[in-house]
């Protein structure tokens, strides 16, 4: 059985408890780990692995395991700008609305705590 970390993230206006779980994976698949992001509104759970990217930072798919708040979308793109968190991005809807969202917060604590 695997570590599971956990993290509390940043405040927001859609959600003032956030937190992650973190699962890594301990066999030799293309898949990093099990991310389980929970906000006021849900908790959902995304198996997370890495792209190269020809960017200057690291590009993680989060496909979803179980059912999110948006029901079109099955899997995002989060890019982690190595210059810092002002270069990050996600396509996600809340990122496309507010430049900023959930799914950044967590792979920006699942980088920052070296668990990627």
């Amino acid at each position: 059985m695997s570590a599971t970390f956990t993290e509390v993230l940043p405040a927001r206006k859609s959600s003032k408890h956030s937190a992650i779980q973190w699962r890594p994976v301990t066999d030799d698949t293309h898949v990093a780990g099990v991310l389980t992001i929970h906000t006021d509104r849900a908790s959902v759970a995304y198996t997370v692995s890495e792209f190269p990217t020809d960017w200057p930072g690291r590009g993680f798919l989060l496909a979803k395991e179980t059912a999110g708040t948006d029901p079109e979308s099955e899997r995002y793109s989060v890019f982690c700008a190595a210059a810092g968190p002002w270069g990050d991005t996600c396509d996600c809807k809340g990122f496309t609305y507010k430049a900023t969202c959930k799914h950044v917060d967590a792979v920006r604590a699942l980088v920052g705590n070296a668990w990627l």
